[in-house]
């Protein structure tokens, strides 16, 4: 039974360091800022990055959350309910690295959704959003980072 115990704290630990890579490494990035703000200010996200073992985030960029238009971005920032949705909606529960990407159709993302993954002229595409810069290693995963705001 001790055993048992060591192995769930050692996971556990595992888990919740990986977490705070994952948030160091958008947060780190000086062009995923309103990204990183957004995820750090979503009660239970953090809690839910905390939890997953394997994770690929496609993170827009801080000129995706610019194209917004005032309403979406009012929407984002004052309905937490709706900023979760949308923000999960840029996770998976899977590693997905971009050569895996291309030979999908589908991902099935946190907020329940599937989204559609497509090559276009040789470009990456994940539901209407190019792939700008793929595969950043993470502890538990991998990032890429795209040039719009998906679900929206």
């Amino acid at each position: 039974m001790l055993w048992l115990l060591i192995l769930w704290i050692g996971a556990h630990a595992k888990a919740h360091a990986c977490a705070n890579d994952v948030l160091y490494e958008i947060g780190g990035d000086p062009d995923l800022t309103s990204f990183y703000g957004f995820l750090s200010e979503t009660p239970g996200l953090v809690q839910q990055l905390n939890s997953l073992s394997e994770l690929t985030v496609f993170a827009p960029t801080n000129a995706s959350f610019k194209s917004l238009d005032l309403e979406a971005i009012s929407l984002l920032k004052r309905n937490l309910d709706f900023r979760a949705y949308i923000l999960e909606f840029h996770l998976s529960h899977e590693i997905i690295s971009e050569r895996k990407a291309r030979q999908m159709n589908a991902l099935l993302m946190l907020n329940g959704r599937l989204t559609s993954l497509m090559v276009i002229d040789g470009s990456l595409w994940i539901d209407g959003s190019v792939i700008v810069a793929s595969d950043t290693k993470l502890c538990n995963g991998v990032m890429h980072k795209i040039d719009r705001v998906l679900g929206l």
